[in-house]
């Protein structure tokens, strides 16, 4: 859901609420740029990037746990089901990884 709630507030609950305009941590993907609206699902943030990278993040810390190369690069915006991350990339293949191994389960040309 668009920023994590029916109200629209970016936060679920669980991460506790940081004051307006306070940075709680950034990450930069390595590429020049990143169109893809992140993902947010068991306290790990999800975002494609231009360089075919799909990143999964802390999103307490704002470190890398892991991050899967696709063929090409990732506007879309991942969803989370069931413990695997679905993701389009610009490669015409739908990816289906492992939310916590950063592993391919299957991937479908679409």
């Amino acid at each position: 859901m668009f920023r994590s709630n029916p109200a629209h507030t970016g936060s679920d609950g669980t991460l506790g609420q940081v004051p307006k305009g306070v940075l709680k941590w950034k990450y930069t993907t390595g590429s020049w740029n990143s169109d893809s609206s992140p993902a947010i699902a068991n306290g790990v943030v999800y975002v494609g990037s231009s360089d075919g990278y799909l990143h999964a993040i802390d999103a307490v810390t704002g470190s890398l746990k892991w991050k899967y190369k696709t063929g090409s690069g990732i506007s879309s915006s991942p969803a989370v089901v069931n413990g695997v991350v679905y993701v389009v990339s610009y490669d015409s293949n739908l990816y289906a990884i492992d939310a916590v191994k950063g592993t391919l389960n299957w991937k479908y040309s679409l």
